[in-house]
């Protein structure tokens, strides 16, 4: 047997980690590790220059929507790329965690818990609140209530041992 049939057929495949290991392996991978990022929609990208037609219009129908093509200002962009989120696209990002600050912009007392309340039983109304742009404080970037909100469906909750 050569060296590569070794290689190649008696040792275990590599595992990825979402975490760096405790301490360096004695057999190093041969594939790099996915790094993936926490990302956001983009609360600027539109298509066909229509303003309604921005990523939550994406996420109502994503196995088709995620192949148009807008622009986010500065450039053109797939929405796939530019709705990470709304398109489930796993690959490029993990999914955020909720965080249940959020608020309706300009209307601070509009949090998650309260704007989405009266629509939990309401499919329709979910849906359109879920796709208003909202804040976490007043220095961040606005995000869309479903990469935030519990209610929406789309952010993972924290689990105990990841609270701070």
């Amino acid at each position: 047997m050569n060296f590569l049939h070794l290689l190649f057929y008696n040792c275990k495949q590599p595992k990825m980690t979402e975490t760096p290991s405790s301490r360096p392996s004695n057999f190093p991978s041969i594939l790099p590790s996915k790094v993936l990022h926490i990302c956001n929609d983009s609360t600027t990208w539109i298509q066909g220059g229509k303003n309604k037609k921005n990523c939550a219009w994406v996420r109502q129908d994503a196995s088709k929507r995620c192949k148009k093509i807008g622009n986010d200002g500065n450039k053109d962009l797939m929405a796939l790329d530019a709705c990470p989120i709304a398109c489930r696209d796993e690959t490029k990002c993990s999914i955020p965690y909720c965080d249940e600050n959020w608020f309706l912009t300009g209307k601070n007392k509009k949090t998650c818990k309260k704007y989405l309340k009266k629509a939990a039983s309401k499919p329709k109304l979910l849906e359109k609140r879920c796709g208003k742009k909202g804040e976490l404080s007043t220095d961040r970037p606005s995000v869309f209530a479903y990469t935030t909100c519990n209610a929406c469906g789309e952010c993972k909750k924290k689990k105990k041992s990841e609270v701070g």
